[in-house]
């Protein structure tokens, strides 16, 4: 007999999830679900909350947006832009997205033709036999600057994604622990997210692509997020004068929180 209190697990395409990770003075906990009990009353619950999950151990999602639930408040603030936050007044950071259960849909949420061709970047650059036949061309690329462009390009998705553990997120968001204001990121193309055991709890690594028009290097939480200052750009912007140093504790940050 199924136990009505236990939370009900789906993962269906193209269904909308919504997730919150519960915040504290000294980080995330671990991320949560909304779904329901097999009785049909509303929960938030642990993605790997029981032995009846049936989610898988990566989510594919698409068209990601964050927000917040505020402390006292039962729903969620949705944020179609980039808004600095008082961490004071915040319960969960929150993100919601479309189920993609296809591999091979989610990778194609990455577009890296959006300027040059498939036959551009794939045939013409690596083709000296095609080089030679359209020289001309080629010469006018070389002059332009495109030719360096186009050989910069990464084609391939886990090239670009932006890969960050929930301790390195946390850090990065609160701006490296100043507490009082809470960065909520413009909206994601896509997400993966990964769970896995260690040390016997659960723990959570995300993968964002931010933006189809950077293709010349990876993408970091680091970088989209100080390229895309909102609502206290001056005192943000003096936050970010060593983003060097940032982006060197996210990397250290994954390396220490990397499951792979």
């Amino acid at each position: 007999m199924t136990n009505k209190l236990l939370p009900n697990y789906t993962w269906i395409n193209g269904l909308s999830y919504e997730f919150k990770i519960p915040m504290t003075l000294n980080g995330m906990k671990d991320v949560k679900i909304k779904t329901t009990t097999c009785g049909g009353k509303e929960v938030w619950a642990r993605l790997g909350g029981n032995h009846q999950s049936y989610l898988p151990s990566r989510l594919l999602m698409k068209d990601i947006i964050f927000g917040v639930m505020y402390k006292g408040e039962k729903e969620i603030d949705w944020y179609n832009s980039q808004q600095t936050l008082d961490s004071n007044d915040i319960d969960s950071f929150c993100f919601k997205g479309t189920a993609i259960t296809s591999v091979d849909e989610y990778t194609k949420t990455y577009n890296p033709y959006t300027k040059y061709n498939r036959f551009q970047l794939e045939t013409l650059i690596n083709n000296r036999n095609v080089q030679a036949s359209l020289w001309r061309t080629v010469e006018n690329y070389k002059k332009s600057g495109a030719w360096n462009e186009m050989c910069n390009v990464r084609l391939h998705k886990p090239d670009v994604v932006s890969h960050v553990s929930r301790l390195a997120m946390w850090k990065i968001l609160t701006k490296n622990l100043s507490i009082k204001d809470f960065v909520i990121p413009n909206p994601a193309i896509s997400l993966q997210l990964n769970t896995h055991k260690e040390m016997g709890s659960e723990t959570e690594t995300f993968r964002f692509l931010f933006t189809n028009k950077i293709t010349t290097k990876k993408q970091t939480l680091t970088e989209w997020i100080k390229k895309n200052t909102a609502a206290k750009p001056e005192e943000y912007t003096v936050e970010f004068v060593k983003a060097d140093t940032m982006y060197e504790l996210e990397q250290e940050l994954l390396e220490e929180d990397n499951p792979f």
